[in-house]
């Protein structure tokens, strides 16, 4: 397993592994700390290099940019759902694009994104770390993704093409 930051782990088939509060024990001692779980998303990441081991050197690979194809077109169908006909109306449109970014020597990965457009303006997430912010922060998650679209429409008016 590949351990990223605040509980969140890579297992050896790419499945992000999440770290969370388990059920306390009601025979604990009233300071024990609530166990924590590990709980396997379903969202799978594709294999990047951190670390070259030949060349000793560390690489600025983040791999939750790097979603497997089925967690890209999975965040897509959540985003779809979760929003429902706001989406469909007033001329709002989502679709899956790919871009081939380099993660090391001689080698690429693809980079999955999410493309939103209304009236000339759109706004391009990264389905990787959508879908790894999907379950860590389920609550704030629709509401951060619409204020990340709604960042990425400012800085293109309506209209403007």
């Amino acid at each position: 397993m590949i351990e990223l930051q605040d509980g969140a782990y890579i297992d050896n088939d790419g499945v992000l592994v999440l770290e969370i509060a388990g059920k306390p024990d009601p025979f604990a001692q009233p300071d024990t700390p609530i166990p924590r779980v590990k709980f396997w998303t379903g969202f799978r990441f594709l294999n990047v290099p951190i670390w070259n081991w030949p060349l000793n050197k560390f690489y600025d690979n983040n791999p939750l940019q790097f979603a497997a194809p089925e967690t890209a077109a999975k965040i897509a169908e959540i985003i779809k759902e979760k929003f429902g006909d706001e989406w469909g109306m007033n001329g709002w449109k989502y679709e899956l694009a790919m871009e081939e970014v380099k993660v090391g020597p001689f080698m690429w990965r693809d980079k999955w994104m999410v493309h939103f457009t209304q009236g000339g303006r759109d706004a391009v997430l990264n389905a990787g770390l959508l879908a790894s912010t999907y379950y860590r922060h389920t609550e704030s998650f629709l509401d951060g993704v619409r204020r990340e679209i709604a960042k990425e429409f400012s800085k293109r008016p309506q209209g403007e093409e």
